[in-house]
């Protein structure tokens, strides 16, 4: 009777400790699913997911997703490449200012492991680190409707490293302005484009509309925006789930 009793024990023991481990991965499995941005962001929480960012709402803003929008009001006419779609925006509480978020995937051969790596082919070679240049470059070609752009024309303006890391955790932000060509929804007719990145991880393109009423505070309206990306350091990874 002793026997039976120790060996019951024993099992009910085992029992116990087997569903307090599978509570704790089912607990920690849904931790990180919750800090996913895959079902915040259509189209680009997935690759913040890999680029490991975290998502950081602000008070002073209105997250919209699925609003599907392309910027023609920045590309010249004389452009026929796709439009790039717009999946998720923010939008000031007075509605003078709207951030359009783009994150494109890396293309190269030095991709972090956090990142998409397809359609790989030899004419991409660009370094993780300066492969934003291309995009920035394609931006410029589309907003004054070459296929050249040169360095005076692009006015680049790099912020120091210690404001990228303070406001979000990058190695890199810089900000340039494009060309209206037209209003934007009848509101909006200025454009600031603020780009973050960190190194072996990919970019973050935030567009900025804004009218000439909200141009005065505009640094007001980007100083709202720090730490609403943040990119995680590698002790704080979190690990993806398919």
């Amino acid at each position: 009777m002793k026997i039976m009793n120790i060996i019951y024990k024993n099992f009910s023991l085992r029992r116990g400790l087997l569903f307090i481990l599978a509570l704790a991965f089912s607990t920690e499995a849904y931790l990180q699913n919750n800090k996913c941005l895959e079902n915040i962001f259509p189209s680009d929480g997935k690759i913040l997911d890999k680029n490991q960012v975290v998502y950081n709402p602000s008070n002073e803003f209105v997250l919209e997703t699925n609003v599907n929008t392309i910027l023609k009001c920045i590309r010249h006419k004389n452009i026929n490449r796709p439009y790039t779609n717009y999946f998720n925006r923010f939008v000031s509480k007075d509605g003078d200012f709207v951030v359009y978020i783009h994150v494109p995937p890396i293309y190269c051969r030095s991709d972090s492991f956090y990142i998409d790596s397809g359609l790989l082919n030899d004419k991409l070679h660009d370094p993780i680190n300066t492969y934003h240049l291309t995009y920035i470059k394609n931006d410029f070609q589309e907003n004054v409707g070459t296929d050249t752009a040169t360095a005076d024309e692009m006015k680049v303006q790099y912020l120091p490293v210690r404001y990228a890391r303070k406001a979000f955790n990058a190695d890199t932000v810089l900000t340039y302005s494009l060309k209206m060509w037209e209003k934007h929804e009848d509101r909006y007719n200025r454009c600031r484009v603020i780009m973050l990145h960190k190194k072996s991880r990919g970019c973050i393109f935030l567009y900025c509309l804004y009218n000439n009423k909200s141009d005065m505070g505009i640094m007001n309206y980007i100083t709202k925006l720090e730490k609403i990306f943040w990119y995680r350091e590698p002790e704080n990874f979190i690990q993806l789930i398919p």
